[in-house]
């Protein structure tokens, strides 16, 4: 027999192993990673089933996941709410994308439907978590260098280093740099570049005493700035796909370029004590400072090409992020019966400053600024409980409650095409919700089956001369059952879930037009509907030929529908 390697999951309460788990996740490991040369997360992600992402910036920042989740996040767009969670380790990148190279990471996780019961906000359509390598008692020193057309060059440089008996640290630092494939024509100039520095520190603690129990500290700091421009849309698409020529002159952006720069650091503490056959005791502290950099123009925007056909408009938007989180739980057992219990509790503020034309209103006027502040005040009680039926099945149990105070004012600058403009207080809105969700799951051998609840909190509208009947959305909620099958035969693994997702109060996106004798001056608003279905099928085949040869088969299936 060939053993495989036990996995891990990293992201479940309870540490799980994947052979016992209840739930549609997709793990690719380290070595799978490496030896696929899956450098970039949109390599892993279309290795997977039932998961997509859009195009709308130059890393990967919106997921979807089973036909749910967001495609784009301009100025005044929404708060940070979301349908697919996405996580660096303990660090929260949710509608900010994944500032890491997979040059180091350990294992990537795919968590695929509701996930509310395990990690409350953003994961009603799941949750993408990437786990960094920690560091270990022994020197380990790697290299890579790739070089291609375009002026891509790329350097990814690790180094561990035990400094003690007890104390251990990891460096990871990852540069990229290329032109992309797009040439500016006006400018003279490749305008889709990338500039990225990436680093990693990580210091392990580990104190082992002579009863047994141990505790192991961990101090991860990550800092990431991605000074990237964004320009991929080119009149020359529609009729030569070989000569992508853009003509956007960038006039009222800083440096005459567009941006999807994304820059900050994040720090986290996380506190393990291990009571040997009793308990284990984890406490993680967080902290996240974030900006990030969008900024466009109206891509007929350069008089000499486009002629009477030039029109010219611009806006950037700047967005800060600052959240602190603190989580403690404890992990022990009684009997047959398997206990997480914890609490999770976080502040966020997210600031947005948007200049330039974000708003068409009435009469030929725009909000030329538009400045909003959302604080999220957050925090959530859970319980998870694994019953042992016998040696192949169990019972499993999750209850969660998450509390949401969330609260938004906005200050806007009205101008007209004259020239006039003038400042606008908003009120100030105050929002508090409480919403449960839970699993429950059987596991009987090779079979399993789960019903579980999720949510998605409900929000503001941004737009400040939105009605006031359209300022609120309720939240959504899913109820989903789920039918699964994991087994191995022989060489092959086969795991299959059926999924049938009922969703109520769904968030979607209407466009309404201020002024009807004006089609520029549409906006979005989010609005709930009533009903919605989504039902599928994701199958994950994998042969063993033998020691060096795997041969595998994914495939997903999905239906959907919802109310008018």
């Amino acid at each position: 027999s060939i053993a495989n390697q036990e996995i891990i999951v990293l992201g479940d309460l309870g540490l799980s192993k994947l052979k016992n788990t209840i739930s549609d996740i997709d793990i690719f490991t380290k070595t799978e990673i490496r030896n696929s040369n899956k450098t970039t997360l949109e390599d892993i992600l279309q290795s997977s089933t039932n998961i997509n992402y859009s195009g709308v910036s130059s890393r990967l920042r919106y997921f979807q996941i089973r036909g749910i989740g967001e495609y784009e996040q301009f100025a005044g767009q929404g708060g940070p709410n979301y349908y697919v969670g996405t996580l660096i380790d303990n660090f929260n990148f949710s509608g900010l994308g994944a500032p890491i190279s997979m040059f180091d990471v350990e294992q990537v996780e795919i968590f695929k439907g509701a996930q509310s019961f395990t990690f409350g906000q953003n994961s009603m359509a799941g949750l993408i978590r990437i786990n960094t390598a920690r560091p270990k008692q022994f020197k380990e020193s790697k290299f890579l260098l790739e070089i291609g057309n375009y002026n891509k060059k790329n350097i990814h440089i690790l180094h561990n280093q035990p400094i003690s008996e007890n104390l251990s640290l990891r460096v990871g630092i990852t540069k990229n740099n290329d032109d992309g494939f797009i040439y500016n024509n006006y400018l003279n100039d490749y305008s889709n570049k990338r500039d990225e520095l990436i680093s990693n520190l990580k210091l392990a603690w580990n104190n082992y005493f002579k009863n047994g129990n141990n505790l192991t500290i961990l101090l991860n700091i990550l800092d990431y700035n991605l000074d990237n421009n964004y320009d991929r849309w080119s009149s020359t698409n529609f009729n030569d796909f070989n000569n992508f020529i853009s003509y956007s002159d960038f006039e009222g952006l800083s440096g005459n370029e567009s941006k999807d720069a994304l820059s900050g650091n994040s720090q986290s503490l996380e506190a393990n004590y291990e009571k040997v056959g009793f308990y284990n005791f984890i406490t993680i502290i967080t902290a996240d400072n974030i900006t990030l950099n969008h900024s466009y123009d109206g891509d007929w925007s350069n008089p000499t090409h486009w002629g009477n056909y030039y029109y010219p408009f611009s806006q950037s938007e700047i967005r800060k992020r600052k959240s602190y989180s603190l989580e403690s739980k404890i992990l022990t057992s009684a009997k047959n019966n398997n206990f997480t219990i914890g609490f999770f509790i976080k502040n966020l503020e997210e600031r947005d400053n948007a200049n330039g034309f974000i708003f068409d209103l009435l009469n030929y006027t725009y909000i030329s600024n538009f400045n909003s502040n959302y604080l999220v005040e957050y925090s959530s009680f859970y319980l998870q409980d694994y019953y042992k039926i016998n040696e192949d099945s169990y019972l499993t149990l999750n209850i969660r409650q998450d509390n949401y105070k969330n609260e938004y004012q906005s200050i806007s600058t009205v101008s007209d095409y004259y020239g006039n403009s003038n400042l606008t207080n908003n009120p100030q809105y105050n929002k508090k919700e409480t919403i449960l969700s839970g699993r429950i799951g059987l596991k009987l051998k090779k079979y399993y089956l789960s019903i579980s609840r999720g949510h998605k909190a409900g929000g503001f509208n941004q737009n400040p001369f939105i009605s006031e009947s359209n300022r609120v959305y309720a939240p959504e909620y899913n109820n989903t059952l789920e039918l699964g099958y994991k087994n191995t035969i022989g060489m092959l693994n086969i795991d299959i879930n059926c999924f049938y997702m009922n969703r109520e109060n769904l968030h979607v996106n209407i466009a309404d037009q201020a002024d009807q004798e004006n089609p520029l001056s549409f906006y979005f608003f989010t609005s709930n509907i009533e009903n919605g279905i989504n039902k599928g099928i994701d199958l994950s085949l994998n042969l063993k030929l033998n020691k060096i040869n795997n041969l595998f088969l994914n495939v997903g299936t999905l239906d959907t529908q919802r109310d008018s």
